[in-house]
């Protein structure tokens, strides 16, 4: 504890002019050290939308007054914080990448692999993913031909709630849960079918990778109009 303050007044003692946070938590951390530092500005990089929000912050209409500028991911982000908290101090910088087309399909069994990717939190849909799964193999002539994996961080409730569904939906032998690695490469490329199963993620960086490879992406109907343009769907 005595390090983190000490760390805490070293941002303070520098009196930096910007503080940038890069998604909507910790927002109360960085209105402290602006207010510590004076003339301290708080930019928001905000992918994050009105039901998961409203999840962390019950009074994000009061703290919201308290940012400077809020980066939108998407029009979707920009219009969500206008219409449920009247915020207009905002502008859109869409997720990018190096578009290069890359290898894909270095898998080269007979199979037929469906990935999804993300944190194992209720708003990136996993449990959407793990039923999706299993609606795929009942309607399926050749369940054997299928694989499923999700590659993300999850807590250990997560891993143990999820597979628990997997269970429950008969998907052990059908289904991996991949740990996070740095390099996804491996992933991406033996990757026939992508599943973007967000509740909200309005312009979600993972399916931009995922387009690099060529791979079809499958997402609720217009989950992001940025994407369907982007990907010509």
């Amino acid at each position: 504890m005595d390090f983190l303050h000490c760390e805490i007044n070293k941002i303070i003692k520098n009196q930096y002019d910007l503080i940038h946070n890069n998604t909507i938590f910790n927002i109360k951390f960085s209105i402290y050290l602006k207010e510590k530092c004076q003339t301290t500005k708080l930019i928001v990089h905000t992918h994050e939308m009105k039901n998961f929000i409203n999840s962390v912050y019950s009074d994000f209409n009061k703290i919201s007054k308290k940012v400077d500028w809020f980066i939108c991911a998407s029009n979707a982000v920009k219009n969500d914080l206008f219409e449920n908290w009247n915020i207009k101090n905002s502008n859109v910088i869409y997720e990018l990448s190096k578009f290069e087309t890359k290898e894909s399909k270095t898998n080269i069994e007979n199979t037929i692999i469906i990935s999804g990717s993300g944190r194992g939190a209720h708003r990136k849909g996993l449990d959407l993913f793990i039923k999706t799964s299993q609606n795929i193999l009942l309607n399926s002539n050749n369940a054997k031909k299928y694989k499923f994996q999700w590659l993300g961080y999850l807590t250990d409730d997560e891993k143990k709630l999820h597979k628990q569904l997997v269970s429950e939906n008969n998907l052990e032998s059908y289904f991996t849960f991949l740990e996070e690695r740095e390099d996804t490469s491996s992933f991406f490329a033996e990757t026939d079918i992508f599943v973007m199963s967000s509740r909200e993620d309005p312009f979600p960086l993972v399916c931009i990778e995922a387009a690099n490879y060529g791979i079809p992406i499958f997402l609720f109907n217009k989950a992001t109009e940025r994407v369907r343009k982007f990907l010509k769907i």
